[in-house]
């Protein structure tokens, strides 16, 4: 049996784009499409990464529970983001894209189990160095947060 094509057959749904959330426009095609839905129609939606972008989203809630809505029964979520932060790990010319100066990892862990998550763990998984906002070099954690939808 082809492993490719049943896995195709068996673990893709339809996916429909959460309400609410603001995605960008097809990539200058003049398509009313946006990159969400092109994407999502391919996804195998058992793990949902974020990597460092959750602190540039205004409303992490709504993302987090569309997150929870996207996984199939037992998929996982893995969130790589800053530590809570004074603020100084953008620059000020990119600082008006950030919504969040961080995250306090286990009160990140306590919405995502109210979400419906399970098994949230979180761990420093890299320290990032670089002058802050005064050009002193300084150390800026990035945690790991990982959860699991209950499988059914």
């Amino acid at each position: 049996m082809d492993h490719a094509k049943s896995r195709s057959q068996n673990h893709h749904r339809p996916v429909e784009r959460p309400s609410g959330i603001e995605t960008p426009t097809g990539s200058g095609t003049g398509s009313n499409s946006s990159h969400f839905d092109q994407a999502a129609a391919t996804w195998d939606d058992n793990l949902i990464v974020s990597n460092m972008t959750l602190h540039h989203i205004a409303d992490t809630r709504k993302v987090l529970h569309a997150f929870f809505h996207l996984l199939t029964p037992g998929g996982s979520l893995a969130i790589a983001d800053l530590d809570t932060e004074p603020g100084e790990f953008h620059p000020a010319e990119v600082a008006q894209g950030v919504h969040h100066h961080g995250f306090d990892r286990a009160e990140l862990a306590v919405v995502l189990r109210a979400l419906g998550f399970q098994q949230t763990r979180h761990l420093t998984a890299h320290t990032v160095r670089k002058p802050g906002a005064s050009g002193v070099e300084r150390d800026f954690p990035v945690f790991l947060l990982t959860a699991r939808k209950a499988a059914e």
